[in-house]
C-alpha cells in the first residue's frame, strides 16, 4: 500500500531536556529527570542508552507538560541530585551536572 504521513494537530509541545554529564558519561545515561511547577513534580523519566538487541535510545528526553514547568530535578548516576530553575519560555534546555544549572538551548 502507499505510504501515508499523519500530522498530529492536537499534540502539545513538550520540553526537550539534554544532560551534560561528566567525562565518563557525557550524556548522563542512568540519570532520572523530573520537571515540576506549582502543582508539584511530574512523572520521572530515565535516560537510557538502549533497551534491546541493537537498539539505541535518544539521550534527549521530551518531557510531557500538564502545566508550565518552573524547575527541573535530576538525580545523576552516583547519587548526586540537582534542582534548577527552567528559563521561562524555553522549549529545550541543557542541565550541567557540575554546576547544576539549566540553560536554554532554544
Amino acid at each position: 500500500a502507499e505510504t501515508k504521513v499523519y500530522h498530529n494537530v492536537g499534540g502539545k509541545v513538550g520540553l526537550r531536556v539534554r544532560l551534560r554529564g561528566g567525562p565518563g558519561n557525557p550524556n548522563g545515561v542512568g540519570s532520572v529527570v523530573r520537571v515540576g511547577g506549582e502543582e508539584g513534580w511530574g512523572a520521572a523519566r530515565e535516560v537510557h542508552a538502549g533497551s534491546g538487541y541493537w537498539s539505541q535510545d535518544s539521550t534527549v528526553l521530551v518531557m510531557h507538560l500538564e502545566e508550565t514547568p518552573s524547575r527541573i530535578q535530576v538525580r545523576w548516576p552516583g547519587g548526586k541530585s540537582t534542582t534548577s530553575l527552567i528559563p521561562k519560555g524555553a522549549r529545550e534546555i541543557e542541565v550541567n551536572q557540575e554546576t547544576g544549572n539549566a540553560t536554554e538551548v532554544r
